[in-house]
């Protein structure tokens, strides 16, 4: 068929017992139709790395691409809208960390002097930020992304990363992470998915109920759910019993005729590119675990 043909590879073998053949030939369609969508509508640096998830453009073309936007050693300028959360002089960095981690590539050159400039820009408290103005939760927010992806990298040092772990647990309360604050979950879970710390285990619990329970309430779109666990390179956290195959479901489910996800999201069709992409990797990823 087709779908095992073109996107086989992509999707897995079909080994999988948790995702039977038709789950997965449901996923290659949503796949293709995705595909169409965000190469129709996704600008140009979005279609490279579409490319290269896809695998047919190599991912050294998108290192190369990152480099371009390298102001000075590990310091790069946004090449998307920045999400409100990140400190306006880390949302490049982070960007292009969370690229590469998408992509299976934070072995890249460049991640080395990412890492060694982050180490310099560290505050005393182990934060990241350092205009004094910035709202505590986008100080914590910076800190668990930011930890989150070192820790996947080979060459950040352990202290770096103890000093930020330190730094999210000293005011830790379940609070930071209730009613819905999915930027708090996502940051939270990255980090402490990734790195070992004594109170992992007590924040990755409260990270996964918050996270199910804000998909049953309709709070989270299946998509948010499914980054979570892109960022934690995990199919599913403590204390949740949301298991893949109803994730995938419900992802599938949030798919557009065109196409397309974030169906509701304002600005047109060029907004709905980089969520559509997001989908993607999450059916990539949910498909061939």
């Amino acid at each position: 068929m087709w779908w095992t043909r073109r996107w086989g590879t992509v999707l897995g073998t079909g080994e999988d017992r948790a995702i039977d053949a038709g789950l997965r030939e449901r996923a290659a369609t949503a796949l293709e139709g995705a595909y169409e969508f965000t190469e129709s509508h996704a600008d140009e640096a979005l279609r490279l790395r579409l490319g290269v998830l896809m695998g047919v453009r190599p991912l050294e073309d998108w290192q190369a691409h990152l480099e371009t936007l390298e102001q000075e050693p590990g310091q790069l300028s946004a090449f998307e809208p920045a999400f409100e959360a990140w400190p306006a002089e880390l949302a490049g960095v982070g960007q292009a960390l969370g690229s590469l981690d998408d992509l299976r590539g934070l072995f890249a050159p460049l991640v080395g002097r990412v890492v060694s400039g982050l180490a310099e820009a560290q505050q005393g408290d182990g934060s990241w930020g350092r205009d004094p103005e910035l709202p505590p939760t986008h100080r914590r927010f910076a800190t668990g992304m930011l930890g989150g992806y070192l820790a996947k990298t080979r060459s950040v040092r352990p202290e770096t990363l103890h000093a930020a772990g330190d730094f999210l647990a000293e005011g830790w309360s379940p609070d930071h992470v209730a009613d819905g604050d999915w930027p708090a979950i996502a940051a939270h879970a990255h980090f402490f998915a990734n790195t070992r710390h004594e109170a992992s285990d007590e924040i990755l619990q409260w990270c996964g109920r918050e996270l199910e329970r804000g998909f049953r309430a309709r709070r989270f779109e299946a998509r948010q759910v499914a980054r979570v666990l892109l960022y934690c390179d995990a199919i599913a956290l403590p204390g949740t019993q949301l298991t893949r195959v109803e994730l995938l479901e419900a992802l599938l489910g949030e798919q557009g005729r065109d196409g397309g996800f974030a169906i509701l999201e304002m600005g047109g069709p060029a907004r709905r590119a980089a969520p559509t992409f997001d989908a993607m990797l999450a059916l990539v990823r949910l498909c061939s675990r």
